[in-house]
């Protein structure tokens, strides 16, 4: 059995998350690519806080969206910044001097920062929308050859895939509640080895043929990013899973 999924059909449905902000005071907001690919915080900024903090600089953080992968920096020059996950501990905390550029981490995290005048947070999220999907060419799962240009899977990468994307459904899921690799293997009956093989070989693949860019300063896993993948791709997998 093998799920034909063109690559330039992939390329062009993969819709990029939201990023959003909360500054625990009653201002939330999303930005969303295209419209919205430079998002900057501080007294002056796109996302304001401290409007009336002559401390704070005016614009002290700025993120951006580039090559698939939102980004993070401290424009600033005085103020170090702490990065901290909320929910779980899915990265170590980062501490961001001036100049400092990191991916936007995934699940969601909280930003403290002080100025002479006070201490700061406010929240940010990648959230995880699941696109709307133009009509395939063909959904066939069939045995027959692929026509040049379609990405050709079998069996094990579809399991692998339909395994990956199903934490995805859970309200308020985001990026990082893809599974382990130990829930991986209880799910898949599969060995630790097998799994990380079919995700090191299906990963070179897709990245291969142009559908897995890789990005600059990205800390993302291939694990992660074949989720997201397999998420952004749902209307091409069977429903099990």
């Amino acid at each position: 059995m093998q799920l034909n999924i063109s690559s330039e059909q992939s390329r062009a449905q993969s819709l990029p998350p939201r990023l959003y902000f909360d500054d625990l005071l009653g201002k939330k907001e999303f930005f969303t690519p295209p419209q919205d690919t430079v998002v900057t915080v501080g007294r002056g900024g796109t996302f304001r806080i401290g409007e009336d903090d002559q401390f704070l600089h005016r614009e002290l953080m700025r993120f951006w969206y580039e090559d698939n992968t939102w980004y993070m920096k401290n424009v600033g020059t005085k103020i170090p910044v702490m990065v901290r996950p909320r929910t779980k501990r899915v990265y170590a905390g980062l501490t961001m001097g001036s100049g400092a550029i990191y991916p936007v981490p995934l699940g969601g995290s909280a930003v403290t920062f002080s100025t002479r005048e006070r201490n700061y947070e406010f929240h940010f999220n990648l959230v995880l929308d699941k696109p709307q999907f133009a009509q395939p060419q063909s959904t066939e799962i069939t045995g027959a050859e692929t026509m040049d240009g379609n990405i050709k899977m079998r069996d094990e990468q579809i399991e692998l895939l339909i395994a990956l994307r199903s934490r995805f459904y859970d309200s308020g899921a985001d990026w990082s509640d893809a599974p382990s690799v130990e829930e991986l293997e209880d799910k898949l009956g599969w060995s630790r080895k097998k799994i990380e093989t079919k995700i090191n070989h299906l990963y070179k693949t897709l990245e291969d043929r142009g559908v897995l860019r890789p990005t600059k300063h990205s800390s993302m896993s291939k694990r992660l990013i074949l989720a997201r993948y397999a998420w952004e791709h749902s209307d091409y997998l069977p429903e099990n899973g």
